[in-house]
């Protein structure tokens, strides 16, 4: 597997359309496949990309570098194609994003899930995320995740 990225473009609205319906979970938390375009809107301050594996886009995601409520790095989306997963595509991913952070200078990166996305819980448990605390939002109670950027 070789992982690329590429920044995301209006000509990729089609493909994060088509990973949101095979990710019912992540439609019903964040969004629905119909309003991409809105939700891509909201989220104007980090960074989406496109990844490929060869010249096949096998995922999407988004991060920020400083997020308004702590200054530093955040994980907001991982997203790959349903027959990619369970692949290493998504710790690959985020792995590329840490080691970009890395260089840039971040110490740590940040995630948050909703409490009980346990899929979602393991995937970045699995990626060596710490559980730092609860928080919630809007009647929504949130896991929050910290990883130490090695040195």
């Amino acid at each position: 597997m070789k992982l690329t990225s590429r920044k995301f473009s209006s000509e990729d609205v089609a493909f994060f359309q088509e990973l949101i319906k095979s990710s019912p979970e992540w439609a019903t938390e964040e969004c629905p496949s119909s309003d991409v375009p809105s939700y891509l809107g909201m989220y104007q301050e980090g960074n989406w990309y496109v990844w490929l594996n060869g010249s096949q886009r096998v995922g999407v995601s988004y991060y920020v570098e400083h997020a308004p409520s702590n200054n530093r790095a955040w994980i907001g989306t991982i997203l790959v194609n349903s027959a990619h997963r369970s692949a290493g595509i998504g710790k690959a991913i985020l792995k590329l994003i840490t080691e970009k952070l890395k260089r840039k200078g971040h110490k740590v990166v940040y995630a948050a899930v909703p409490i009980h996305q346990n899929k979602w819980i393991s995937f970045l448990s699995s990626c060596q995320f710490e559980q730092y605390k609860l928080e919630k939002e809007d009647e929504l109670t949130y896991l929050l995740f910290v990883k130490p950027i090695e040195a």
